[in-house]
């Protein structure tokens, strides 16, 4: 969110699409492909009062988003194409509102290839935070979450082989994700990482993510250990 003792922030949504298959809007069918749009609005408006400094306030729309999604069945398979963009641009993103890209990605029945979330960030991905930044300080997958990748999903795994941080790497990124859901909607992701680092050196580690529902609540636990995660890890406000 904010972090210099903001003292209001009003987010309104008006929601046409929150995730890539809720609540869009089919267009139609053509060519045994079918066509759908989604997205949402959202503005913020802050009020801000710095210590020893001027109060003010400002708003922004920048989060808004719109995305196209298409599903193909063809030969006893399902091929889904979705492209997703916002208006967090700059070489920071929220420099500018520029468009930016957010999602690019084709998936045939439980293979995906492009640019969508990271097997780092697949271990907290269905944690509900609210921070309109990004996720919590110190949690994996809160940096670098989306990068071009190529995933394949079986029998409770994702297996992930990821474009690299680190630009000398010989080797892609790698994460492995095992899903384990619950009666009473519990969940729990186990997730081993990898990566190429200087001096052709290879470093791993492992994470758990966990939501555990109580009644209408729930009790979110994530941890993480080892080498080489620091890329994934965010330590100051981040948007994704």
């Amino acid at each position: 969110m904010n972090y210099r003792n903001s003292l209001l922030a009003l987010a309104v949504a008006s929601t046409v699409s929150v995730a890539p298959s809720a609540y869009a809007i089919e267009l139609g069918e053509f060519n045994d492909t079918t066509f759908s749009i989604g997205g949402y609005f959202k503005a913020e408006a802050i009020y801000e009062k710095v210590d020893d400094g001027d109060s003010h306030i400002f708003g922004r729309s920048n989060q808004s988003r719109v995305n196209l999604k298409t599903v193909t069945e063809k030969q006893g398979h399902t091929i889904v194409g979705f492209v997703e963009s916002d208006f967090y641009g700059g070489t920071y993103p929220g420099e500018n509102n520029d468009l930016r890209l957010r999602h690019a990605f084709i998936k045939i029945d439980q293979t995906t290839v492009g640019q969508t979330w990271t097997g780092q960030f697949w271990v907290v991905a269905y944690h509900d935070y609210l921070d309109f930044l990004g996720g919590p300080r110190g949690t994996l997958g809160g940096f670098n979450f989306r990068t071009n990748l190529i995933s394949h999903e079986v029998a409770g795994f994702r297996l992930t082989a990821q474009d690299p941080v680190n630009n000398d790497a010989d080797t892609p990124d790698l994460a492995v994700n095992y899903n384990l859901n619950f009666d009473g909607s519990h969940r729990v992701i186990l997730t081993a990482s990898g990566r190429g680092l200087a001096n052709d050196d290879f470093a791993g580690g492992g994470a758990i993510g966990s939501k555990f529902m109580l009644g209408p609540h729930s009790i979110n636990l994530n941890a993480h250990y080892g080498e080489g995660l620091g890329a994934s890890l965010v330590w100051a406000p981040t948007i994704a």
